[in-house]
């Protein structure tokens, strides 16, 4: 289902987006041995420093604090597989000879950096956590290396035929509803700490607006003069306070809504114009239907892929790894 909405975070995000590593509790023995991969073994600090280092990044990516930490939560649960799948990810790009120019590295440290007040607040954090830069280089070519592999496996021989766009669009158009929508003009007066002088200047601005609307004045350019806020503008069915909508959405074009009181303030509403529900032609939404077709054959291509090199692969997870 296409949700305009949604923050989607594919699982390529957890594979590719851990640069930095932060303080992890010491309380574990480090160089406890997890699960076995081929010639390689991940120990429970590799665990903890995948987990705390995708807890930076999540971070500094601007995600909502809700969303970290339910991501952070499947990383506790899924972190060692994680780790196994990532393992089998860089020793095929390895194998396959992939070189990473150190352009791409230097500008995704760039990138990094933009964060911080300095060069040397930069640096600063990377040795707080226990890193160098030397270690944050080797992190982010080996990202690049594994990100380049994925786009050249899976990415790269995905195909969605135009008849595909078509056919989701004409099987689901409950997807493409446009709800009701109004555009407003506003005024509000805000609350004040004497509530009843507020009430009573809300009560006779309103009063006002009401005279000299009768006397041919324009909404706007009264707006202008007594709103303490910008114009509400565009709102569509759903998104606004209920009781508010309540009432605008049975005002005629030019109608002006009573005082409506708030916790902040009061508001006088005038529609400008109405806009029925209508459902987004194809044209309109032919973009955002491909990429969530993209979307659901690359999860599936991906998935595909990584159990074929699980297949592959000699790998053992130790019988105490799922207390982690």
């Amino acid at each position: 289902m296409i949700n305009h909405q949604r923050s989607f975070v594919s699982p390529l995000f957890l594979l590719i987006l851990s640069w930095v590593v932060l303080p992890f509790p010491v309380c574990a023995v480090e160089d406890t041995i997890v699960a076995v991969v081929n010639d390689d073994v991940i120990t429970l600090k590799d665990y903890e420093d995948y987990v705390t280092s995708n807890y930076h990044q999540l971070q500094m990516e601007g995600l909502p604090a809700s969303q970290v930490q339910e991501l952070v939560d499947d990383m506790k649960t899924n972190g060692i597989r994680r780790l196994i799948e990532e393992k089998l990810i860089l020793d095929k790009a390895n194998a396959l000879g992939i070189k990473i120019d150190e352009a791409a590295v230097n500008q995704q440290i760039d990138s990094m950096k933009t964060r911080y007040k300095s060069d040397q607040e930069f640096l600063d954090a990377l040795l707080a956590d226990g890193n160098t830069l030397t270690d944050l280089r080797s992190k982010v070519r080996d990202k690049i290396k594994m990100k380049y592999l994925i786009n050249d496996e899976i990415r790269a021989k995905i195909y969605v035929n135009p008849q595909e766009v078509t056919e989701y669009y004409n099987q689901h158009p409950e997807y493409f509803q446009k709800p009701e929508s109004r555009q407003l003009e506003s005024i509000f007066i805000a609350q004040q700490d004497d509530k009843n002088a507020a009430k009573e200047k809300a009560e006779n601005i309103y009063a006002s607006v009401k005279d000299l609307l009768s006397q041919g004045n324009d909404f706007a350019s009264l707006a202008q003069k007594y709103s303490e806020a910008t114009s509400i503008g565009l709102i569509k069915k759903g998104q606004f306070l209920p009781d508010i909508e309540a009432t605008v959405f049975q005002l005629q074009p030019k109608e002006i809504s009573p005082l409506i009181e708030t916790a902040n303030g009061y508001y006088i509403f005038q529609v400008k114009e109405k806009f029925p529900m209508e459902v987004s032609s194809l044209e309109e939404v032919k973009k955002n239907i491909y990429d969530e077709i993209f979307q659901i054959k690359f999860q599936k291509n991906f998935r595909d892929w990584v159990d074929e090199l699980k297949a592959k692969a000699y790998i053992e997870i130790k019988n105490d790894s799922n207390d982690i």
